[in-house]
């Protein structure tokens, strides 16, 4: 669980930056990957997972940076690789479910913010804030 915390604590820190320079740091990438592998090889070594789970927990942030490459970054490649960096952590389930919460919440956003002609079709805006939204849902509600 405290891994659990300290991965979300990162992506807290994530969202900030994205909100206000829409990047995310090496250095949140790379402590969010340092906690992710200390995690991975715990839980390989205690029997909690397996190696074949440790990977596929890594497919939602492939699918991801490949989403970035063919859009050619309508979602950032820095999304895919917080993603990767948090699969082991929170497990294959739990990012899933807590994507389809982010764009869910995202699209709503979305839907608001045009109704009330506030953006246009083509405004884009920071989306590890509903990633982070997405996640402390999965995780703490065990949906």
């Amino acid at each position: 669980m405290i891994q659990v915390v300290l991965v979300l604590v990162l992506l807290v820190i994530a969202s900030i930056e994205d909100i206000r320079k829409r990047e995310i740091s090496g250095t949140v990438l790379l402590g969010l990957a340092g906690v992710s592998l200390v995690c991975s090889v715990l839980s390989v070594y205690r029997g909690h997972s397996t190696f074949s789970d440790v990977a596929m927990s890594l497919l939602p942030g492939a699918v991801v940076i490949l989403l970035a490459w063919i859009t050619r970054e309508g979602i950032g490649y820095g999304d895919g690789l917080l993603l990767i960096a948090m699969g082991p952590v929170i497990g294959l389930r739990g990012i899933v479910m807590g994507l389809v919460i982010a764009f869910f919440a995202g699209g709503v956003l979305s839907i608001i913010l045009m109704i009330f002609k506030k953006v246009g079709k083509r405004y884009s805006f920071p989306f590890v804030p509903f990633m982070t939204i997405g996640m402390v849902v999965s995780c703490f509600a065990k949906i």
